[in-house]
């Protein structure tokens, strides 16, 4: 019964940074194996592009999720406004490639090392990890 209330999706950055027809065997493969959905890359921000995989995916029985990356350029916290501006437009037109490829979420990473910061530069901080104490030292509470 767990089974038939969790879905399964695969991201395709597995394969690809951008959908092209090379990947329609891997998608067929994806389905036969038994994927519901997959996670689509956006960068292309094509929406005419987005509608015709929306058909092809739909075709194929496969639901998407999309994940984009912020580059600098599109800084939603850059010190510069017109980095800001640039950010809010560039992020409007992903979401309007997700709606046309029919995705239900899509995820921008913000943070870490591969990613942008704030005004003041990064937040977090990398270091040594705290060592944990054995289990026979552990205090409760």
């Amino acid at each position: 019964m767990l089974g038939e209330l969790m879905k399964y999706g695969i991201n395709l950055y597995l394969w690809a940074d951008d959908m092209h027809d090379g990947l329609l065997p891997v998608l067929e493969s994806l389905k036969r194996m038994g994927y519901d959905g997959v996670e689509v890359p956006i960068f292309d921000l094509d929406t005419d592009k987005w509608k015709r995989w929306a058909k092809r995916l739909d075709d194929l029985g496969l639901e998407r999720t999309a994940n984009t990356v912020i580059a600098p350029e599109h800084n939603p916290v850059s010190a510069e406004v017109a980095v800001r501006k640039a950010a809010l437009e560039h992020l409007k037109a992903v979401v309007d490639c997700c709606a046309a490829a029919g995705c239900t979420a899509c995820s921008a990473p913000t943070s870490g090392r591969s990613s942008i910061s704030g005004p003041g530069g990064p937040t977090c901080r990398r270091g040594p990890r705290p060592r944990a104490r054995p289990a026979s030292r552990a205090r409760a509470g």
